[in-house]
C-alpha cells in the first residue's frame, strides 16, 4: 500500500517539472522506492488513462465507463450490435 506521505512528494515532483515528456507519477513512485515496476504494471491494467491535469472521476462515471465498456463487449462477441453505436 502506498501512503499519502509515499505519494504526495511524488505528485509535486510531477507537478513542479515544466517538462511536456515528462516521467508519469508510477515512474517517479518507483524511482522513489515507493513501489515496483512491476506493481504499477498491475495497477495500470486497472486503471482509465484520463486528460493531464485530470486528478480524478466520480464513482459514478467510471461504474458507467466499465459497464459499457464491458456489455458492449459482451454483445460484440454474441453477434449483436448496439444500434446507437451504428447510427
Amino acid at each position: 500500500m502506498l501512503t499519502r506521505s509515499e505519494l504526495d512528494p511524488c505528485r509535486e515532483q510531477q507537478n513542479q517539472s515544466s517538462d511536456p515528456n515528462q516521467r508519469s507519477l508510477g515512474e517517479l513512485l518507483v524511482e522513489n522506492q515507493f513501489v515496483t515496476a512491476n506493481q504499477i504494471q498491475r495497477i495500470r491494467k486497472l486503471t482509465l488513462p484520463m486528460h493531464w491535469g485530470t486528478d480524478s472521476l466520480n464513482v459514478s462515471v467510471v461504474t458507467g465507463i466499465f459497464l459499457n465498456h464491458f456489455t458492449r463487449d459482451a454483445a460484440i462477441a454474441a453477434g449483436r450490435e448496439d444500434r446507437r453505436l451504428s447510427s
